[in-house]
């Protein structure tokens, strides 16, 4: 990539996509433009990185072919209208924020209306490199300029084209439910503790079971097309201490639970976004 990249908002999640872009030589820190509100959040990734850290957004947007509008969701409109003039300088816009639709993002300024704008979704877990994100993109994009913005998310973990309109049922699914997982872990360790087990000792076991049984889910669907009630079925022998739990968990509700949390959280994206 030999394309100047932007980043507007240096939090965690901005961070971690810049730094996992140089780490995988995508680009190169002389190359990346940094504006945060906080200065002190840009000057020190620039200084991490080998990156410059802008005085402004029109700064930034003058020196990046990319920009990553990596503010919250009520921010970008006001990120936007900073850009002023400086808006005709970049190649594409990208946005990671949640219930925002690129036909919003592109009525924030009629030069926003022929520009390529790609939406990103993508999840904490980009802080290890292991994100989930999905991608989609106005028609103005081209191929090309949705291959270059999924190359430095595919550098911060996996990354899923989807249509835009079920970008709400992705965030839900990638976006969410870690949140959730560390509830299911958290509630398990819980139930450990109860039983003299150490706190921390618990938590390790769990998270560790998780790791291990999504690998094997993900093993088992790409080898043999396994569905995941085939491996629930595995696990469960007649009359045994797994299924006497499995089902004792269903009797409180506990699919009806997680079918409830991506029906909300879909709901709310699409309040959102105005959907």
């Amino acid at each position: 990539m030999t394309q100047t990249l932007g980043l507007i908002g240096c939090g965690n999640m901005g961070g971690a996509i810049v730094s996992g872009a140089v780490d995988d030589g995508i680009i190169k820190g002389k190359d990346i433009y940094l504006y945060d509100l906080n200065n002190d959040a840009a000057t020190t990734l620039a200084k991490k990185l080998g990156a410059k850290a802008c005085a402004s957004v029109g700064e930034l947007m003058e020196h990046s072919h990319i920009v990553i509008l990596g503010v919250k969701p009520h921010q970008q409109k006001a990120v936007i209208d900073a850009g002023g003039d400086y808006l005709e300088s970049c190649d594409i816009f990208v946005s990671i924020a949640a219930g925002i639709s690129t036909a919003t993002i592109a009525s924030y300024h009629n030069v926003l209306a022929n520009k390529p704008i790609v939406r990103v979704m993508p999840n904490v877990n980009a802080l290890i490199g292991k994100s989930v994100s999905g991608i989609c993109a106005n028609s103005v994009a081209s191929q090309d300029d949705i291959d270059a913005v999924q190359q430095i998310f595919d550098a911060v973990g996996t990354t899923h084209r989807i249509p835009e309109e079920y970008f709400g049922v992705f965030a839900a699914l990638a976006g969410c439910s870690p949140a959730w997982t560390y509830t299911y872990i958290d509630a398990l360790a819980q139930a450990a503790v109860a039983h003299g087990l150490p706190k921390a000792q618990a938590v390790a076991i769990v998270a560790a079971t998780v790791e291990g049984s999504a690998q094997l889910m993900l093993h088992e669907a790409q080898e043999n097309n396994t569905v995941p009630q085939v491996l629930v079925d595995r696990v469960c022998s007649p009359g045994g201490t797994t299924v006497a739990g499995l089902l004792a968990a269903e009797d409180k509700g506990m699919s009806a639970a997680i079918r409830a949390a991506v029906n909300a959280a879909v709901k709310r994206d699409g309040e959102l976004s105005g959907s």
